[in-house]
């Protein structure tokens, strides 16, 4: 289980620099901020708003949540919608909205598909997409984009309509790999030292910020971005205002880096945010919790092997500790290592990081649950598990083809992609 050696010994006293304009940031950790308007006047965008019971995001929203609304999953015990062997499988990121199923296709194949939800009825293919690990798919309203496409106009980020895929705005941008956000009714992206704000509905440029290094857009909620630099080892995060560009909020965690100089550690990609906290880890295995307001260190969790490993010889990296999901105040936490160890399943009380219950996988095939009401849904050991939220009890288990590598709760259905299908259970 997560080693608790470091859990609440920094308390609300272990205070992060806070900064709230560009001048006071950028001083910290050697960030260089300019806001480089794009327009004399700000875009007045309008949010595109998608139905809470849709699967928008890759994560459903986008703080990384991964969970939606009890209405959105099927209620247990399950049976099976429909199953399909598209081109598009193995995917990582599933979008579900306005009643289809988006998909990127597997590697090589440039493709991205769109599926009824409710019947696996292909309905439409868009080709020239890059290989699935740099590409993640959003989508607003009547909107899905997609962060730096291939094409005949060369790599650009482009918007299609998600009913028959046809274009609807495309820019420029040549950043690899793109994190991207949508917020306040901007399309957020880096480019090089950049981050830019687009409006989402017709493409236009709003406004600009400058960085020292990579920024890369880690979360984002209705109107701010969480920003870390592209490797993390300075241990920046900055938040921005989504519809200015402005820096609101600047913090440095770097002092809960690993101590041994052999480890080159920084902030790992996903970042979760709850309701007062976020949830950040590292490379080395730490997972630290800061307050929203006040940007302190509230606890610090470190994996069960926190330490570099040598076993026969060779020599591994720390256990990993990162957040996956959160619902009230739970949060789900992953544990994966590098040697034969089970990885596991952690459900942490999200106040204080104590552990409410666990789960192993010995088959380390772990992906990231999606959770309404007291279900969460864990692809695992090549079947979709069921498992009480409240106790850890696993109350289902159905088998799939092939292994699970992303699951999507929308319109009442439980999409799951695979290694060799695409499938929706609904409740019996």
């Amino acid at each position: 289980m997560p080693s608790s050696r470091f859990s609440h010994s920094l308390s609300r006293r272990s205070l992060l620099a806070l900064g709230g304009t560009c001048t006071a940031v950028g001083g910290l950790a050697g960030y260089g901020f300019g806001a480089g308007v794009l327009r004399d006047d700000s875009c007045t965008t309008t949010p595109l708003d998608s139905s809470p019971l849709d699967w928008p995001l890759p994560n459903y929203d986008g703080a990384n949540t991964r969970t939606a609304p009890p209405q959105s999953a099927p209620t247990p015990p399950l049976t099976e919608r429909w199953a399909i062997s598209p081109n598009a499988s193995s995917a990582t990121e599933l979008i579900v909205t306005n009643g289809s199923v988006f998909v990127p296709g597997a590697a090589g194949s440039q493709l991205l598909e769109s599926y009824n939800v409710l019947t696996g009825k292909h309905e439409w293919t868009r080709r020239g997409l890059p290989h699935p690990r740099d590409l993640t798919l959003l989508s607003g309203g009547d909107f899905l984009f997609i962060p730096q496409a291939s094409g005949e106009d060369g790599v650009v980020s482009r918007a299609v309509a998600t009913s028959d895929g046809s274009p609807r705005w495309s820019t420029d941008m040549h950043a690899t790999p793109v994190d991207a956000a949508l917020a306040a009714g901007h399309l957020c992206l880096p480019k090089g030292s950049d981050m830019l704000g687009f409006d989402a509905a017709t493409g236009e440029a709003c406004w600009q910020q400058t960085f020292g290094g990579l920024p890369r857009v880690r979360a984002a909620t209705a109107g701010e971005l969480l920003v870390t630099n592209a490797t993390g080892t300075d241990g920046e995060l900055t938040v921005l205002d989504a519809e200015t560009g402005q820096v609101t909020q600047s913090a440095n965690v770097s002092s809960h880096f690993h101590p041994d100089d052999d480890i080159n550690d920084g902030l790992r990609n996903r970042i979760v945010i709850g309701d007062e906290r976020w949830f950040v880890h590292t490379f080395s295995g730490r997972l630290l919790a800061l307050t929203v307001e006040s940007g302190a260190i509230d606890w610090v969790e470190q994996s069960s092997q926190p330490n570099v490993i040598e076993e026969d010889g060779n020599v591994y990296a720390p256990a990993q500790l990162s957040p996956v999901a959160i619902s009230g105040e739970t949060l789900l936490v992953f544990e994966e290592f590098v040697t034969d160890d089970p990885d596991v399943l952690y459900a942490l009380d999200a106040t204080t990081g104590e552990t409410k219950w666990t789960v192993e996988d010995a088959a380390k095939s772990l992906q990231p649950p999606a959770v309404a009401g007291n279900t969460v849904f864990v692809p695992m050991g090549g079947k979709l598990h069921l498992v009480d939220l409240v106790e850890g009890d696993r109350t289902d288990t159905y088998d799939v083809a092939g292994r699970p590598t992303s699951v999507a709760l929308a319109g009442g259905f439980c999409v799951v992609s695979t290694t060799e299908e695409l499938l929706a259970f609904e409740s019996a």
